[in-house]
């Protein structure tokens, strides 16, 4: 129970003060909606097949 209190807490800040870039994130998230996705920590994890990561606001973007 305290620990979803605290991922609702990171998400609501994530979403106030990091809204720039949640919101870029979530347009990755939308460009990349056919890959694989998973909930990692807080975050939303997709995978793709580019070199390298990426990390915006509430989304997390890696290789696979």
């Amino acid at each position: 129970m305290k620990k979803k209190v605290w991922v609702l807490l990171y998400i609501l800040f994530q979403c106030t003060w990091g809204f720039l870039q949640t919101f870029l994130g979530f347009c990755f998230f939308v460009r990349y909606i056919h890959k694989p996705h998973a909930f990692y920590e807080g975050c939303i994890k997709t995978k793709w097949k580019r070199f390298g990561g990426l990390s915006l606001g509430l989304f997390y973007i890696c290789n696979e």
